[in-house]
């Protein structure tokens, strides 16, 4: 029997596949994953047998989730979501798909990580959400938000890393900073977002 795990991770985005495999390399019980990754998925994708697939929830759009519900139909691999926005659209969207969980990434790494490990178990993750009814004024006052503030590439990439649960830490190892650059380029953000905490940051998001 393989001690590995074969994981498939889907995002659009290369910082965020590259953070969602950091998260997934934690420790037991995955030893050694083989990670692919992809921007989106395709039936080429599904004929392979991987334990895992992972889609970042800018995948599931509105337009394929008629495509990407035939395509997780045809597989026995289990999928995981992770959203960036805690609400009912997120679970409806990853339900309708026929994915086996939902993960939110401002969760952390520890948690997407026990996450992962509860699907590659066989089991089912679904979080509680809040009914759509009591979102509807926040749903208004979201579409009223101002556009997000104009950062630096730097910044941009600092960004992308805290939306996936990375440490200031594990953001320097991978940007090839010291842990102080990443905290001054993170306090940065934090005053452009007018916030005060990485939870708070990645709400805004």
């Amino acid at each position: 029997m393989r001690v590995f795990k074969t994981i498939l991770v889907v995002a659009p985005d290369e910082l965020y596949r590259q953070g969602v495999k950091i998260a997934l390399t934690q420790g037991e019980p995955v030893k050694h994953p083989e990670f692919a990754e992809a921007e989106k998925l395709t039936a080429k994708h599904v004929l392979q047998a991987w334990d895992l697939i992972i889609l970042c929830e800018h995948t599931v759009t509105q337009g394929r989730m008629r495509t990407l519900r035939q395509l997780i139909s045809a597989t026995d691999v289990p999928v995981l979501v992770i959203s960036d926005h805690m609400g009912p659209d997120s679970l409806y969207k990853s339900r309708r798909i026929g994915a086996q969980g939902l993960v939110f990434s401002y969760s952390g790494l520890v948690e997407v990580y026990r996450v992962a490990n509860k699907l590659l178990s066989g089991q089912h993750h679904w979080p509680v959400v809040r009914e759509r009814s009591n979102l509807k004024d926040s749903s208004r006052a979201q579409r009223t938000l101002p556009k997000p503030p104009k950062l630096t590439e730097r910044q941009e990439q600092v960004l992308e890393y805290v939306r996936v649960g990375l440490s200031n830490k594990q953001i320097g190892y991978q940007m090839n900073l010291s842990e102080s650059t990443v905290k001054s380029h993170l306090a940065v953000v934090f005053r452009k977002y007018d916030v005060s905490t990485r939870t708070k940051l990645v709400a805004k998001l």
